[in-house]
Formats: C-alpha cells, sequence, structure tokens
C-alpha cells in the first residue's frame, strides 16, 4: 500500500509539473525547448525540462539561442543583451556613496546590472538621415532624467551598445516626442544638451532642464522667419545669475550671442511674450485681456501656430 502511494505522489507531482512547463527556448542549432525557466541571467538561462521520465536542470549560453518564451513574453538574444548592461556611465550618475552601497550589496559571485527599457525609435544624424535603433533608457526616473538630455545610449544590430552625445547626431524620438540637438557657451565652458520639442510650426518651441544650464527649466523657441533662438528661464525667479551672455547655435549652424532672458515678475514676462507675439492680432489680444499667464505659454505658442 505505501509503495502504491508514493508511485501514486511521484505520477501527481510529474502530472503537475508538466503542466508548469510553458516556457520555450529556441537554441540557433538545435529544436526548441519546451521548459520552465527558473533563473535570467546577463549570459545563462537556467531551466527545467523533461527528459524521459525525469525533470533535468540544466543552463544555456545566451549567444547559442535566437530568443525565448517566458511567461508568453517574446525576447531575442540582442533584446536580451540590451536589458543587461554593466554600465559605468549610469553608475557614475549616482554619488559615491550610493555606488558603494550598490556593490556591497551584491553577491560576491555576480555583477551588479541595471535594468534598462528598451524603446524601438528613431535618430537623426548630424546629416539629417533618419535611422531606425534600439534605444536603452534606465528605469530609474532620476537616472533616466540626467542621461536622457546629454546622451543616448543604442544597440546596433549585432546587440553592441554605443553611446552617442549631442554633438554626433541632430536628435532623437522618444515615444514620438522629438530631441533636438543644442550647443550653448554658458559660463565659459562649451556645452551640449538635448531639448524636448514641445511646438513646432510657425514658431517652434522647445525646453531644457537639466545640469548644462544650472538645472533650470529653460524655454528655446524661435519663429521660421528668425535665424537665432531665444532663451528665456521658464518660470519667475528670483535667483540672480551672472552669466547671462551665451552663444548658441542657429538653425543654419552659425553661433551668435545672445541673452539668456529671466524675469522675476509676471507682468514683464507677459508682455515680452506679447510684444513676441505681436504679428498676430488675436494672440495680442488675449495678452491684453489676461487670457494668458504664465503657465501658458506653451498655449500662446500653439494659438500662434493657427493664426493666420
Amino acid at each position: 500500500m505505501k509503495n502504491f502511494l508514493f508511485l501514486l505522489f511521484i505520477c501527481l507531482s510529474f502530472k503537475i509539473f508538466s503542466q508548469d512547463l510553458n516556457d520555450k527556448i529556441f537554441p540557433k542549432e538545435a529544436d526548441s525547448i519546451i521548459c520552465k525557466i527558473t533563473s535570467i541571467q546577463k549570459n545563462w538561462l537556467y531551466y527545467d525540462h523533461q527528459e524521459k521520465k525525469y525533470i533535468k536542470n540544466d543552463y544555456i549560453h545566451i549567444s547559442d539561442i535566437r530568443y525565448y518564451l517566458y511567461n508568453g513574453i517574446k525576447t531575442t538574444a540582442i533584446e536580451h543583451k540590451s536589458k543587461f548592461i554593466i554600465s559605468n556611465t549610469l553608475i557614475s550618475a549616482t554619488s559615491i556613496s550610493e555606488k558603494n552601497n550598490i556593490m556591497n550589496s551584491s553577491p560576491k559571485d555576480t555583477i551588479q546590472t541595471f535594468y534598462l527599457d528598451t524603446i524601438k525609435t528613431f535618430y537623426l544624424d548630424t546629416l539629417g538621415k533618419k535611422h531606425a535603433c534600439l534605444i536603452l533608457l534606465s528605469k530609474s526616473k532620476i537616472i533616466k532624467q540626467a542621461n536622457q538630455l546629454i546622451k543616448i545610449q543604442l544597440v546596433d544590430s549585432l546587440g553592441n551598445i554605443a553611446i552617442l552625445l549631442p554633438n554626433q547626431i541632430s536628435g532623437y524620438w522618444i515615444n514620438g516626442v522629438f530631441y533636438k540637438i543644442f550647443k550653448t557657451i554658458y559660463n565659459g565652458k562649451n556645452v551640449a544638451f538635448f531639448a524636448e520639442e514641445l511646438i513646432t510650426g510657425k514658431a517652434s518651441l522647445y525646453v531644457y532642464n537639466g545640469e548644462r544650464l544650472n538645472n533650470e527649466s529653460i524655454y528655446i523657441f524661435k519663429k521660421q522667419s528668425e535665424t537665432e533662438y531665444y532663451f528665456v528661464q521658464e518660470k519667475i525667479t528670483t535667483k540672480e545669475h551672472t552669466a547671462t551672455s551665451n552663444t548658441v547655435q542657429n538653425s543654419d549652424g552659425s553661433a551668435s550671442s545672445i541673452e539668456l532672458l529671466e524675469f522675476h515678475d509676471e507682468t514683464p514676462y507677459l508682455n515680452f511674450f506679447q510684444s513676441y507675439f505681436s504679428d498676430c492680432s488675436e494672440i495680442t489680444l488675449k495678452f491684453k485681456s489676461s487670457w494668458y499667464t504664465y503657465n501658458d505659454i506653451t498655449a500662446a505658442f500653439r494659438d500662434y501656430n493657427k493664426c493666420r
């Protein structure tokens, strides 16, 4: 009786486990493997699979597979590699103490990695040619914001990682939003960064909020008829900055000296934009009737692009 119960237990266990073999691995030079993936590492997949009457533990190197299905989600070898990257640039974005805490908390027999999102998108080269690419973005909001405006990380068709800086491309798209390259001299230093496009049309508006301009949120804009961009601080400020004269790249690639404008009161701020949009009577009327506040500048650009 005991032997019968033992055999019954084994059979039921085997049946239950076999129902959990819902994953698949597709090697490059072998048939697909029906299995249960138990661990996903940077270079290895560990899995359990059925071999005759037994369940066998096994593993396979990522370079030996085409793709795998885990919990119904398909991941190619290239996509896998892009998600498990040892990134010194990301580590350097954190403080020294944070870096030490990360490394000390990691198992001694493993290497700390940063898991990234991968987004299929496009970038513009310096000649304005559009290229399809896979861009990597950190899942950490702080790191993503810090890096996204000064560099992007790409994965090429071979799975290699490349870091592109603002002076190497003209811009890129993330989730349909365009980020344009700008070059300027700020506090005596040459700086380059990507600014987010907010409005495009007869008048284009961008915003940049990063370390290259003292972590201040700056509107960057110009009309199609203009060659130079205006730099205006987005919010009313009580801060005084000593650096107001900068050099910005014009639309034709040349450089000229401009003034970084900042306002300490809402009235002169709105008066500036009322004057800027004075070639559209509808916009002028809205400013005079207090239709716009200093929080409505993007709406003013949008309305201006509809003005006839």
